[in-house]
């Protein structure tokens, strides 16, 4: 049996390579926009598409970990920045920052999974839909423990938290296509609106406050 030359470079672990292979999706997004195609990926990767198609089934595969990496990542950064804040309203301030932050610096790589991979491949579609349901699972956990606190009942804490993820994102989509205001100005905007309500806004504004 031939002995491999003496130079041969083994090749990457699976796990290692896929990582590599998503790191170049990403880069790929980031330079051909929201509409980017699977020749796009697999050119910045250096092979060819059925070697991409070998490392992850379809194309609705590699969409679907794009998604989960970018969702992951947010769930990860996000509670490590709000860990120790207890007050509810800096708490919701500092995640809704936090998400538009990721938006603001990722737009044209969040267009790609908010948009033309959930509307084209269900399984990116359904990892988003896993996100959500985490995220809203976390929110409402959080404020069901600040509304037993309070002595007010909490059975509205899951609905209320799926109406805020809702919410925030369709006020996002717009905001990223047209943004009428800085981040910091939209986030206090969206909070004022769910912390005060319509009643504080109109409370606020017949004081002359913001």
């Amino acid at each position: 049996m031939a002995r491999p030359a003496a130079h041969a470079v083994p090749s990457a672990p699976p796990s290692s390579r896929r990582e590599q292979l998503l790191d170049a999706a990403e880069r790929a997004v980031r330079a051909h926009g929201p509409h980017v195609t699977m020749e796009d990926f697999a050119a910045e990767a250096g092979i060819t598409k059925p070697i991409l198609y070998r490392h992850f089934g379809s194309k609705g595969g590699l969409y679907r970990a794009l998604a989960e990496r970018f969702t992951t990542r947010f769930l990860h950064e996000n509670s490590r920045l709000i860990r120790g804040v207890t007050d509810p309203r800096r708490r919701m301030v500092k995640t809704f920052d936090v998400y538009l932050s990721w938006v603001e610096d990722n737009a044209d790589y969040y267009r790609f999974l908010a948009r033309h991979a959930t509307y084209e491949q269900p399984e990116a579609k359904a990892a988003i839909a896993v996100y959500v349901h985490l995220l809203a699972g976390e929110v409402a956990a959080v404020m069901r423990a600040d509304l037993v606190r309070a002595g007010i009942d909490d059975t509205p804490a899951e609905a209320w938290a799926y109406g805020i993820i809702g919410f925030v994102q369709l006020a996002t989509d717009r905001w990223l296509e047209h943004p009428t205001m800085p981040r910091r100005h939209f986030v206090e905007a969206l909070v004022t609106l769910l912390w005060d309500g319509f009643v504080g806004m109109a409370r606020a504004s017949a004081e002359g406050g913001p």
